[in-house]
């Protein structure tokens, strides 16, 4: 058992007093950089209910639990995200891949495991330049078109042992009269399903799609019905198999801080429709980039942040990591 391995499975075992359930999480090559020693989680006890709900679904395989990932551009990359979302699943089970962002069409960096892509010109914005006029929302990333009969394709990625084939999406757009419609269609052009411009669902600004079979390329053709629609914003979309197991969402931007998020118009708001049983907060590297300097709000902003995602979220795990490695 490497270090990695053996550090998580003391945790899952000795927290739960469940000796007989273990976990193989493994890191394939740490290059001598993990110390074990310096991996501490203080009050480890308020992650009971989590793994409860890990120990639950490993013995029944039924249902599903949410992670959601929040940080800046370290997860943007999806490079440590993604190691994490797999080795969840290898253990736990498939539950799609989760929330993505249009990062391409953005024209800033995105994942390797997924890509998206439009030929039409959209406006895109960060929340890093919040003097920028379009709203933003769960992803931190906006997009907008105003050419009536603009697409924007996604296409996921599979690994040789985790599919990533999907039967649900939701859809995260600005619903306002002026929206276009949606319609949707598979990588041979079949059409699957279309959303109006105020679908209903439970969360502001979104609509579930419940598609016909599983895919894993899936294109949204917008088109105009009344004289007044001139344009579509997305801010992004959860891609779900419907199969129990660990759907790990990562969310983050280059350069963000606590302020920014505060400041997105729907990113609080919109976690919830995630489902979250556990959310990491993995921010505060941009922050301490800006040493000798210190933001004396940085402690008020940190706190309201925390305050607000625990409000809209009573049901979640709440765990904050140190801020990842920079330089």
């Amino acid at each position: 058992m490497t270090r990695a391995k053996l550090v998580f499975s003391f945790l899952f075992t000795t927290i739960l007093a469940q000796g007989q359930e273990t976990v193989q999480f493994q890191i394939v090559d740490d290059r001598g950089l993990v110390d074990v020693s310096k991996n501490i989680i203080t009050n480890p006890n308020g992650l009971n209910p989590f793994f409860k709900k890990l120990l639950q679904l490993k013995i029944t395989k039924k249902d599903q639990i949410n992670i959601l990932h929040i940080g800046d551009s370290h997860t943007q990359a999806d490079y440590q995200t993604n190691q994490l979302r797999q080795n969840f699943q290898r253990e736990f089970g498939n539950g799609g891949r989760g929330f993505l962002i249009p990062a391409r069409v953005a024209e800033t960096n995105e994942p390797n495991n997924y890509t998206s892509q439009s030929n039409n010109q959209w406006e895109a914005k960060r929340i890093v330049f919040p003097d920028q006029p379009l709203p933003t929302g769960l992803g931190g990333v906006s997009i907008r078109s105003m050419e009536e009969n603009a697409s924007l394709t996604f296409s996921i990625k599979n690994y040789p042992d985790l599919k990533y084939g999907f039967k649900q999406v939701t859809a995260y757009f600005l619903q306002e009269p002026r929206s276009y419609h949606i319609a949707i269609t598979d990588s041979t052009n079949n059409d699957l399903a279309y959303i109006g411009s105020f679908s209903n669902s439970s969360t502001l600004h979104s609509a579930i799609i419940n598609l016909p079979y599983p895919i894993n390329t899936i294109t949204f053709n917008t088109f105009k019905t009344l004289p007044y629609q001139d344009r579509v914003t997305f801010f992004g979309f959860n891609f779900q198999s419907n199969n129990a197991g660990i759907i790990y969402h990562a969310v983050g931007a280059n350069g963000a801080k606590y302020k920014h998020y505060l400041a997105d118009d729907f990113f609080i708001e919109q976690t919830a429709s995630l489902n979250p049983d556990l959310i990491i907060v993995a921010l505060g590297t941009n922050e301490a980039l800006d040493h000798p300097y210190f933001d004396p709000k940085f402690p008020v902003y940190l706190e309201e942040f925390i305050q607000k995602l625990k409000k809209q979220n009573p049901g979640s795990t709440l765990m904050l990591s140190i801020p990842a490695d920079s330089l």
